[in-house]
């Protein structure tokens, strides 16, 4: 793949793993997660790995996680995983019962097909306003897993309960 182009690229992250951009391309409006496969061998296996879960859940992306737009390698230096941007973390913000429910259906969602997130914490739920509605949306699936354990998903969702109750009061 060759370099796609980006305009108005604005760094959000770039820590110990891959940097994350904020980016127009095509005319939407993008996350780009991207990293050297050569001095990041191993981030860029997770991010692999984040394109092949994004691949494997298609039929919630949009809904309740991104829509994977594009990934690969680029110019053969650069591990790249492109998809709309979906809405600020939910960090800073007080939820009420109705986003609850709404973060936990995403969750579901996500369950429901097999994948345990693996690292559920505000920076990893987005939040968008859309036509007067707010929708929830879960990020970040690097460090996700399939499995069939009902424990594994009751433990996830027990944290994503943590999650919710620090930003409800």
């Amino acid at each position: 793949m060759r370099m796609a182009q980006f305009q108005n690229m604005k760094l959000l992250s770039c820590d110990e793993g891959a940097a994350t951009f904020r980016a127009v391309w095509e005319g939407e409006d993008v996350i780009v997660k991207k990293c050297d496969i050569w001095k990041q061998p191993e981030v860029a296996d997770e991010i692999l790995h984040e394109a092949y879960v994004y691949s494997s859940l298609k039929e919630i992306q949009g809904r309740f996680i991104p829509t994977m737009m594009l990934e690969g390698v680029s110019d053969g230096i650069e591990m790249v995983l492109v998809t709309n941007y979906a809405g600020a973390n939910i960090a800073h913000r007080i939820l009420t019962t109705a986003d609850c429910d709404k973060i936990r259906e995403a969750i579901v969602a996500v369950h429901n097909l097999g994948v345990v997130h693996g690292d559920i914490r505000p920076q990893n739920i987005v939040a968008q306003e859309i036509e007067g509605n707010v929708r929830f949306t879960v990020i970040d699936f690097g460090l996700s897993r399939w499995t069939q354990d009902e424990s594994e998903f009751e433990q996830e969702m027990k944290r994503l309960e943590g999650v919710l109750d620090s930003l409800t009061h």
